[in-house]
């Protein structure tokens, strides 16, 4: 229901192998990502398999990226360098 309506679910809480598992997809398709994200913010194109496929994208980068902003503000506040 939540796709027929056009809205992307995402778990509340990732667990380290769901992370792991889509890592490197989505540094495999992260330049691609942003350079259709730049191209649909300038032109204001896309169709909508483009705006579906590219939701789907973003969701899994900002996942990524929010685990791993989660690691190093951890690593800040212990004072470690690993």
């Amino acid at each position: 229901m939540a796709h027929k309506l056009c809205y992307h679910l995402t778990p509340v809480q990732l667990g380290h192998g769901d992370v792991v598992e889509i890592m490197e997809d989505v540094a495999d398709k992260a330049n691609d990502t942003v350079k259709t994200t730049i191209r649909v913010l300038a032109d204001g194109i896309v169709t909508v398999e483009e705006a579906h496929k590219l939701g789907h994208e973003l969701t899994k980068l900002r996942r990524v990226a929010e685990h791993a902003m989660k690691i190093v503000r951890g690593l800040e506040k212990a004072g470690a360098s690993k």
